[in-house]
């Protein structure tokens, strides 16, 4: 049996047992119990206490970041946009280097151009490099010829490679690349 001093009176609290650990005197169980009840409830409401306090410093973080990155996309959003655009004009110059893709290129823009038209000669203005690429493939350029006389090729150090100018009397249409890509730029950043 083991004694607790306190102040000036000695008080039985607790005995051994027989396999060495403390335990409260048959009539102190209850109070022993309670006080351990006591103890259970008041540490769960401090760690929910102190849980509830970090989960509201971490969505108040959170929310931060969040909005830190939206604020940073939107400064971004230009930059991104203007690195696709440009990666996309290399692209498509690159693939209007091949004779082929061009023909396709001036078949389509023919062919859009074809209600304005209204039956006469058609000039189309382009790269000089543009048209010693496509000098051997004039051949497969389809057109209607009943909407369109005949096509004339005219070389322009002023146009850009894969930027062509159709020409007739009643108007011009104008095919620029970095235009449509502008175009396109304007478009997206507006939204």
């Amino acid at each position: 049996m083991s004694e607790v001093i306190r102040g000036e009176k000695i008080e039985r609290v607790l005995r051994c047992s027989s396999d060495g650990r403390l335990e409260p005197f048959q009539e102190d169980q209850s109070a022993y119990q309670k006080g351990l009840k006591k103890g259970e409830d008041e540490g769960y409401d401090r760690a929910k206490k102190e849980f509830a306090a970090f989960y509201t410093l971490l969505q108040s973080l959170a929310d931060k970041i969040l909005e830190h990155k939206k604020h940073l996309l939107q400064q971004l959003k230009p930059e991104i946009i203007d690195f696709a655009i440009t990666l996309c004009e290399r692209v498509i110059r690159q693939e209007l280097s091949q004779p082929e893709k061009l023909v396709r290129l001036i078949d389509s823009l023919l062919t859009a151009a074809t209600t304005s038209i209204n039956g006469d000669m058609v000039k189309i203005i382009l790269s000089p490099e543009d048209l010693v690429l496509i000098e051997t493939h004039r051949s497969k350029i389809q057109y209607d010829k009943r909407e369109i006389k005949g096509l004339r090729f005219v070389p322009d150090p002023a146009v850009r490679r894969g930027d062509y100018r159709i020409e007739t009397k009643s108007g011009i249409l104008n095919c620029s690349i970095a235009r449509e890509l502008e175009d396109l730029r304007s478009k997206v950043l507006r939204q």
